[in-house]
Formats: structure tokens, sequence, C-alpha cells
């Protein structure tokens, strides 16, 4: 008997030892599982994280004599991919993006007439993929500021065709021209947000007199309801509408040097933001039209300033003893690019929104000027074949196989009933569905069927700059 009960209690203690061996075994699978489905999403997080970076950034239009005359240009926001797309001897100035970033509006004196001590600009349209151009006026005349609407349909501009420089509006492929103002000298349109009506300068006199007396005024799209939206003793111009069209920020010299005012789109409630006695010009709005950029010399040069939409907390972003400015944000409010004088020459810039980070984008010899952001930046659907460069592609087939491997492994460990998981790996969507057959046993899982949705969304309006 005593040795009958040693061998049961060995092997009693063996069963125990086995048990143990093999919960901690479990718990060591139930680790490493833990820890590579930790390791699978945040490569996933990690790829996917680079690709939006370097997929979202969108284009930059400026212009460059680089190859002996002005012409325009296009470069990613990194500055890499520059590339002329006028590219002809003539000078071409003044781009402004199509809405769906696909074409680019631009003046240029290549159909020069003659005009004795006239300037003669075209106002031209350019696929920026395809190349091809059409020239949208036809009349011998100082074609400027082209403009397009919100919804792409129109684009408005001054011309002195009829002696006084008058507001036009026309189709993109220079069709259905009309006069949208028949009085005084009226340059540089702006549209409101909602497309409606158009703001426009109106002087009183040779709008290249300083002597003039220059106001704003708005008027609807049919020309209707024309109205001052200044009237003083003083020059007002330049004028910005805010992002939700309830503003407009414009420059004055009524204080005795230039101002920045800001009012409501009806006139009223004009207000001085600057009030600083330098001088204070060229304001742009955030996208978010919660903050200003916009150009001050109060230092002594032209430095880029930045201010709340009621003008407190002003600040120079550059901080510089040479020239910057034209201040152009990014469609997401995060960066703004910028001309600047600080190596010898104008070249484009751009830095972070709080100033850090400013980096040089254009460099060569010549003059760069004018930063443009392009204001769209289309939704994608994933696809393998088209839009993305061999390293993208790269990034998103890591990121699909460490998602899956991870749901793979998840789907493992979790309830062997039918449910439903769903991961959102920002900017990835992945939602995994697998469902246990009708009448099949709880030690049953079916295979997960898995979906993907990629996609990248940006949509800024535009900042023009003559």
């Amino acid at each position: 008997m005593g040795k009958l009960y040693k061998k049961v209690k060995a092997i009693g203690e063996r069963m125990t030892r086995s048990k143990k061996v093999k919960a901690i075994g479990e718990r060591m699978t139930r680790s490493k599982k833990v820890f590579l489905i930790s390791m699978a999403l945040f490569l996933a997080v990690g790829a996917f994280t680079a690709l939006a970076g370097s997929h979202d950034s969108g284009k930059i239009t400026f212009v460059s004599d680089r190859d002996g005359n002005r012409e325009i240009y296009i470069m990613n926001a990194d500055g890499s991919d520059q590339r002329n797309v006028t590219c002809h001897a003539a000078w071409d100035s003044d781009p402004a993006w199509s809405p769906d970033g696909k074409k680019i509006a631009f003046v240029s004196d290549r159909d020069t007439k003659s005009l004795v001590g006239d300037l003669t600009w075209t106002i031209y349209v350019i696929d920026i993929e395809g190349g091809h151009e059409m020239q949208v006026t036809s009349t011998a005349a100082d074609n400027r500021k082209p403009m397009w609407s919100p919804d792409g349909k129109k684009i408005a501009f001054s011309s002195n065709r009829e002696s006084n420089y008058r507001i036009y509006l026309i189709d993109p492929d220079g069709s259905n021209q009309m006069n949208l103002t028949d009085n005084l000298s009226s340059i540089d349109p702006v549209w409101s947000p909602d497309g409606m009506k158009v703001a426009f300068i109106q002087c009183d006199g040779w709008i290249l007199d300083s002597s003039a007396n220059m106001e704003i005024c708005i008027a609807n799209v049919d020309g209707s309801d024309q109205m001052n939206l200044t009237n003083t003793a003083a020059w007002d111009g330049y004028p910005v509408w805010s992002p939700d069209g309830s503003k407009i920020a414009f420059i004055t010299n009524r204080d005795g040097n230039e101002e920045i005012y800001v009012m409501n789109a009806d006139g009223s409630n004009q207000v001085n933001l600057t009030n600083n006695p330098g001088i204070d010009i060229f304001p742009c709005w955030s996208p978010d039209g919660t903050r200003i950029a916009f150009v001050s010399d109060r230092d002594g040069n032209e430095e880029i300033y930045v201010m709340n939409a009621d003008g407190s907390n002003q600040v120079n972003l550059t901080i510089n003893s040479a020239s910057d400015f034209s201040p152009a944000w990014s469609p997401d409010g995060t960066k703004i690019a910028f001309s600047s004088e600080r190596d010898g020459n104008a070249e484009i810039y751009v830095m972070n929104e709080d100033g850090n980070d400013a980096r040089r984008l254009t460099r060569n010899d010549a003059l760069d000027l004018c930063p443009v952001w392009c204001p769209f930046l289309p939704q994608k659907e994933l696809t393998l074949v088209e839009e993305f460069s061999p390293g993208e592609l790269l990034a998103v087939l890591i990121t699909t196989l460490a998602v899956v491997l991870a749901i793979l492994l998840y789907t493992r460990i979790a309830l062997k009933k039918k449910s439903i998981y769903s991961f959102h790996i920002l900017p990835l969507h992945c939602i995994c569905t697998h469902q246990s057959p009708v009448g099949a046993s709880m030690n049953t899982v079916s295979k997960p069927n898995f979906s993907f949705i990629f996609s990248i969304k940006a949509l800024t309006p535009r900042v023009s700059v003559l």
C-alpha cells in the first residue's frame, strides 16, 4: 500500500506540474499574441501616417523668371517636382487655381497688339496635367486679375477695353462675357465664398494716380445692387473675404498710414485691427477664419505677422533682417508659404503656422514670387495602380498586411460566436466582420471578410496675389 500510495502521489504531482506548465504556456501564448497585435497596429499607424504626410501636402504655384522671362511654375509643397507649366517666351503672371485644382488661369503679354502707351494682357487657362492652353479673352486690352468663381463656372477680371477699367465675368472657355460694372473705374474683383457677390475696388480717377479716391464696393453676380461698402476721402483697397463670407478685411490709409481694417459684409462695423504707426498690408485669412496673416514693416523691414481675427495677439513670425512678403495659408491651415529675400534674391519659403521650421523651397539666382496654394486636395479611393508612387504603394501594402495580421490574430482569441469588430486606424478605416454559419457549433469560426477604405480630404479657399 505504501508503494502504491507513493506512485499515485508521484503521478498526481506530475499531472499538476503538467497543468502548471500548460497554463504558463497559454499565458505566454496570449502575451505573444497581444505583443504581435500591438506591433502590427503600430506598423499600420506608422505606415499610414507616413503615407498621409507625403500625399496630402498639396501643390503651390508661383511666378519665376529663372528661364529668362516670368513664367508660371508649380511644385509640391515640400519643394519637389518644380516645373514650368507655361513654357513661353512671353511674360506670364498672376496665377489663379481653379477650385478643383486641375487648371490655372493666368495673364500673358504674348498677344500684345502694340497698343501705344497701354499695357496689353490676355487671360489664359491651362490644364496643369495635360498642358492644354485656352485663350479666354480676345480683346486687345489690359485684362488683369483673373479670379475663379467658387463653383469654377466663371472667371471675374478687370479690363480697360472700354476706356475705364471695369469688372467682367466670363466662362473659362471664353464664352458668355458680361459687364458687371459700367460707371467709374473698377478693378481687382474678389468672389464671396458662396459665389453670389463680387467685391471690388472702385476709383474716381485713373487707377495709377495716387491722389485718386478708391473705395470698396460690392455687387451681385448679375450686376444688380451695386453699393459702396466704404465711403471716405482716403484710399480703401485690397478686399479679402473671410472664409464664411461674413466679413471683409481690407487696407486703408484713412489714419495717415496703411492699416488693416475689417468690416461686416454689408460695410458696417469697420474696425482698425493693426493700429500701428508702421505699414500693415496684404491681409490673408486662415482657412478656419480665426486668424489673419499680413505684412508689416513695424520692425524696420517687411515681415510676416499673424493676428487673431479681432486684431489681438499680433506676432512676428519671420523675424529676419531681409524682406518677407506674400503670405499664403496652406489648405489645412498648418503652414504659411511666403516670399523672402533673405538669400539675396526672392525665394519661396514655407513655415509652420507659428513661424517655426521655416524651409526654403526654391533655390536659384532668379526671382521666385507670389506663392499660391492649390485650394483643393481630391478625395481618393484607394487603388494600387493610380496616383501613388512606388514608395507609397509599398506603404499601402505593408499597412494592409499589418492590419490583416492584427485582425487574424485577434479573431483567433476572440469569442467564438457571431460578432463584429471595428478598427479605426486614421486615416485607414478597416472593418472586419466574421460570422458563424447557421447551425455551426460554437467551436466553428468562419473566415473573416475585410473591407478597406482610404481617403484624404482637404478644401480651402484660394489666395491669389498679383
